[in-house]
């Protein structure tokens, strides 16, 4: 019909054919702008998840593919993810993963008990996710489901579900604490396949068997301690608000209840090292610092330090913090019963037990005694026991080893005769130069000597050890810091990996400065302490 019409108007045959081009012409726009039109049918994201996509260089398309697979009660579930997903998430996850995990996610949220109590922000940034911070990405909520289902099934509330799966889950997976895991970041996969993580590793296990199940639950921890101690992983779980669970370290009182309550309770909210920070998937602008991967910046975060500090149990101002670590023979820590006597009193300070090798190393037993005073502290581990004589300053907290060392073969002092021993040593170390120089010690202390020579040495040295004559380099030591001449330099210490049988190598590393802020310096101090790791 077009032929005929052109022809009817007297064109010639070079203006027919050119009409004729542009019809056809026409035609492929007006399909290609119907194919277009259909396409656009299917693009139903926002611009911030468009954006999102085109960050995801050739993995765009798997992304693509979730987006309009999406159930439409879970589109804004799967934008949540895509718009908030790290730059590596968004160039290497599946369609198939992230539909996986959508599914999965609500099927446990809609048979919580308590999912009409839980706002709809906590659930997608705290159930929703399908990684804590930087770990493996694994497809664990299957997995995890399976086992922690049973386990909670007549819990009613998150928090009461949260304590049942810290209490049972790690026994069942068989992981345990150790500093000899393969790395700090395990997935709850590669913590199962080793049998052993840190407090990340176990806090993301945890963290992810609460997801599972339908309980908001998320990662939270400090890269350092105040008192330079070391970084520290635990879990925060919502039940009408936030609450802190240690992992792997059930308490009987419930949440909110850990032996890092004091430690966390100094923290500073404006010092990034000494702060305490929340992970959160949903950017925050705030990243959360990761002592273990310092160069990684896109784990997004809360500070929520005031959050434990407003519950600060100060120390009192006449009271010293005594943390104590017993150690046997090959460096390792060990459950001992462990009793403090007020030596001038007479009187009991302490009757507990030491943390053992299964126990955060963080995790030391806490002694809070009066300061200035003498003391006999007394470590026994099976067959096996140390004593030793030791005198409170006034800097808190103050630090305790004691090692269960193969003991030296004689009898013991009665008591009567130790404890005038004691008093004559600690008299002796107590005085001043020019007394000790003409010191005489009675006759009856060097019979004691001559009968029983390791005992009296036992004694002597410790009294030796914690004498007051020490009192400045103690001072030093504790503040973790040494002098020469006019000069300060602070250092610390790390222990990498489990002490093997004949100790650890030794090594010392030395950060040079100068030339700029000091502020600068302590930074570039405190990157340096994280390029020592332990390789098995």
């Amino acid at each position: 019909m077009v032929f005929k019409k052109l022809t009817r108007t007297g064109l010639t045959s070079a203006e027919l054919g050119f009409q004729l081009l542009r019809a056809v012409l026409l035609l492929l726009l007006f399909s290609a702008s119907g194919i277009a039109q259909d396409a656009a049918s299917n693009t139903w994201w926002s611009q911030a998840t468009q954006q999102a996509l085109e960050q995801a260089g050739t993995n765009r398309q798997q992304l693509v593919t979730a987006l309009q697979k999406a159930p439409l009660a879970n589109r804004d579930e799967l934008q949540f993810l895509i718009e908030n997903a790290p730059l590596t998430d968004l160039q290497t996850l599946s369609a198939d993963f992230l539909l996986e995990n959508l599914t999965l996610a609500d099927e446990a949220f809609v048979n919580a008990p308590w999912r009409e109590k839980v706002p709809r922000d906590i659930f997608l940034n705290e159930i929703l996710p399908y990684a804590c911070v930087n770990e493996t990405r694994d497809g664990w909520r299957q997995m995890m489901r399976k086992i922690c289902a049973p386990l909670v099934a007549d819990c009613k509330t998150p928090g009461e579900a949260a304590c049942r799966l810290n209490e049972k889950v790690y026994q069942i997976v068989n992981v345990h604490y150790s500093t000899a895991r393969k790395k700090a970041d395990q997935s709850p996969s590669e913590s199962m396949e080793n049998g052993l993580a840190s407090c990340t590793g176990l806090s993301i296990l945890l963290i992810d068997a609460c997801r599972s199940v339908g309980i908001p639950a998320r990662f939270a921890g400090t890269p350092m301690w105040v008192d330079m101690r070391g970084n520290h992983s635990w879990v925060e779980v919502w039940d009408n608000g936030w609450h802190f669970v240690g992992a792997a370290e059930p308490d009987a009182q419930g949440l909110d209840h850990a032996w890092f309550e004091h430690d966390a309770a100094q923290a500073v909210a404006d010092a990034p090292s000494h702060a305490i920070y929340a992970a959160s998937f949903k950017k925050t602008g705030l990243n959360f610092p990761l002592d273990w991967a310092p160069e990684i910046k896109w784990i997004s975060a809360v500070n929520v330090t005031a959050r434990y500090t407003s519950k600060a149990a100060a120390v009192a101002d006449d009271r010293v913090r005594v943390l104590v670590r017993v150690l046997d023979f090959s460096g390792r820590r060990v459950a001992a019963k462990v009793t403090v006597t007020d030596i001038t009193k007479m009187a009991m300070c302490c009757d507990a037990t030491s943390a053992g090798e299964l126990a955060d190393m963080n995790n030391q037993l806490a002694v809070e005694i009066p300061r200035n005073g003498l003391y006999k502290i007394r470590a026994t581990h099976g067959d096996q026991t140390v004593e030793r004589i030791f005198t409170t300053g006034t800097s808190s907290p103050e630090f305790l080893d004691l090692s269960l060392e193969k003991s030296i073969v004689g009898p013991a002092l009665k008591p009567r005769d130790e404890a005038k021993l004691q008093k004559a040593i600690t008299e002796f170390f107590t005085a001043s130069a020019e007394k000790r120089a003409s010191w005489k010690f009675s006759a009856n202390l060097e019979k004691m000597l001559l009968k029983n020579e390791p005992a009296v040495r036992r004694v002597a040295w410790d009294a030796f050890k914690s004498a007051p004559i020490h009192g400045a380099l103690k001072q030093d030591f504790e503040a973790k810091q040494v002098r020469f001449q006019n000069y300060l330099s602070p250092f610390t210490i790390k222990y990498v990996g489990d002490r093997p049988t004949n100790g650890w190598a030794f090594f010392i590393a030395m950060h040079g400065g100068g030339g700029t802020a000091k502020e600068v310096n302590d930074d570039q101090w405190k990157i340096m302490l994280s390029k020592y790791y332990y390789i098995p």
